[in-house]
Order: structure tokens, then sequence, then C-alpha cells
């Protein structure tokens, strides 16, 4: 599993906004354009606000099911705020999501603390957060970092556009490696580049 540093959380491609045919709503195979800011859950942001916005084939598993359901039916120009509780976010922190990996495979100069992301087969991108490093072994945290917290996320619609062939068989292919995934892609989803390290 090839390993790089991070200084912030992957996201979906950036596009430029879109606006699409006049009126269309946010639905499946849409492509939405959104303009987004997350708050943890003592109200501070977690990045600064994208100067781009980010896009993704609405129905395929591109965004975090409760963004999906407060999109759905929207038009450019509407915003929305969610919060939400782990269960709806990023799940509760879990134990069982700690490995135990061989020295070797992290940089020479891993510390804790420090973020590092992975590419799992299949192409999924993996955080990991580095908890421990021993003589012979490094114990890895793999839960989002926003796990266990409740969120704030204000989003606005900036475009809406039918989706292209290509783009959905891309969403199909991606959802068919997710659903084949041992790993939580949701960390590749929407929203997760934007955590501090």
């Amino acid at each position: 599993m090839p390993m790089s540093r991070r200084r912030s959380l992957p996201g979906l491609p950036r596009s430029h906004p879109d606006r699409g045919a006049e009126g269309l709503e946010v639905g499946p195979d849409t492509v939405v354009t959104l303009a987004y800011a997350v708050r943890d859950e003592d109200g501070a942001p977690v990045e600064d606000v994208p100067a781009e916005p980010l896009s993704a084939v609405f129905g395929h598993g591109q965004l975090l099911p409760a963004i999906e359901r407060a999109a759905q039916g929207l038009t450019v120009g509407d915003r929305v705020t969610l919060r939400l509780d782990p269960a709806s976010a990023w799940g509760d922190w879990d134990p069982g999501r700690v490995i135990e990996v061989d020295r070797a495979e992290v940089p020479a100069d891993a510390a804790p603390g420090d973020v590092f992301e992975a590419e799992h087969e299949g192409g999924a991108i993996v955080l990991l957060k580095v908890l421990d490093v021993r003589e012979a072994t490094v114990l890895l945290d793999t839960n989002h970092p926003l796990a266990g917290q409740r969120v704030t996320i204000e989003l606005e619609v900036r475009g809406v556009r039918p989706a292209t062939e290509e783009e959905l068989e891309r969403a199909a292919a991606a959802a068919l490696a997710t659903e084949r995934s041992d790993f939580d892609v949701a960390l590749a989803r929407l929203l997760d580049r934007g955590v501090r390290s």
C-alpha cells in the first residue's frame, strides 16, 4: 500500500461551477457542484473555505448519505446547513480500526500525530494517523479524523447538470470498488479533505 504524507484530507476532483440547465434540480445522475464549509463540534472551522467548489455525481455514493438527502431537489443558489451526529457523518471512533504495521512500511521520520495517505487496492484513498512508533511496529488509526464528533456542514449549490455517460460509468465503477473495499472509503468522499493534521 503506497503511502505519502498529507497536510489535509483528499476530496473529490475540483471543477468550476456549471450552472447547467436553468432550474435543474439535484437528483440521481446529475453532477452537483457544491461550495461548502465544515465546522467541528466546537464550532471551529475544520479548514479554510475552499476557493473552488467540489463536484460529484449525485446518487452514486460519492457524498455522505445525509448530504444526499439534504441536497435532493435543490437548485443553483440554494443553501442548507446540516448538523450531523457521528452516526450521520463519519461514525463513532472504532478501536478495531487501529492497525499495527511493520516499521518499514512507514517513512523513517514518522512520529505520533502524523497523517499519511495510502492508496488501497481498487484506488480508494485511506488516511492513516500515527498513534505510536515502536521499535519494530507502528500503530495506525484508520478511523476518519472526525469520527465520534458532531459536525456542522454548510452547503451551497453552485451548479447542477446532467451527468455524461462517461461520468456515470466512472461513478458506477467507483461505487463497485467501494463495495469491494475492506476500508471505509468514505475517507475519499466529499468533505474528507478538510481535516487539519
